[in-house]
């Protein structure tokens, strides 16, 4: 199983230059075609986002195809990260994934809460990045109307 195909634009917002170097690892080991944005704290990305969503008509504005959000860093959590993104109308079909060391399931259940479609414990494995590569390369979104997080095999805190 691999994840060739379209090349998609990732963000990696992640503040540990490790994890985010062992995720570009983990992405290529899978066969992912990405091009990947590392930001290195919350706030980074904000500004990221802000300026694709504002970008002038004449200039393509490239938003990402899926957000890496690590939880925990400074300048910018993720949770403040994924609050923002859900004040913003442009960014309501944005796809993003958490990325954490925290198992701590109020993280997860708040996580999700705020937007995020899936959680997954760092670091990442090659069958979890192909697995959701996948999960987003479906043409048709009808075709497979369940969340995204069902698709996966990742559990989805009770509410």
């Amino acid at each position: 199983m691999s994840c060739s195909g379209s090349v998609y634009q990732v963000l990696l917002v992640e503040d540990s230059e490790d994890d985010a170097f062992f995720f570009e690892r983990v992405a290529r080991r899978a066969g992912c075609k990405l091009q990947i944005t590392h930001a290195p704290n919350g706030l980074a990305a904000v500004e990221i986002l802000k300026a694709a969503l504002n970008a002038p008509d004449a200039v393509p504005s490239v938003l990402p195809d899926i957000v890496f959000l690590d939880l925990k860093m400074p300048e910018f959590t993720g949770f403040e990260v994924l609050a923002w993104v859900q004040t913003q109308p442009g960014l309501a079909d944005l796809k993003i994934v958490v990325l954490s060391g925290s198992e701590d399931a109020t993280d997860i259940q708040r996580a999700t809460a705020l937007g995020a479609l899936a959680c997954f414990t760092k670091p990442i494995q090659v069958d979890q990045m192909q697995t959701v590569m996948q999960a987003f390369a479906v043409p048709d979104p009808l075709a497979n109307p369940r969340p995204l997080a069902s698709n996966i095999g990742v559990p989805t805190p009770a509410e």
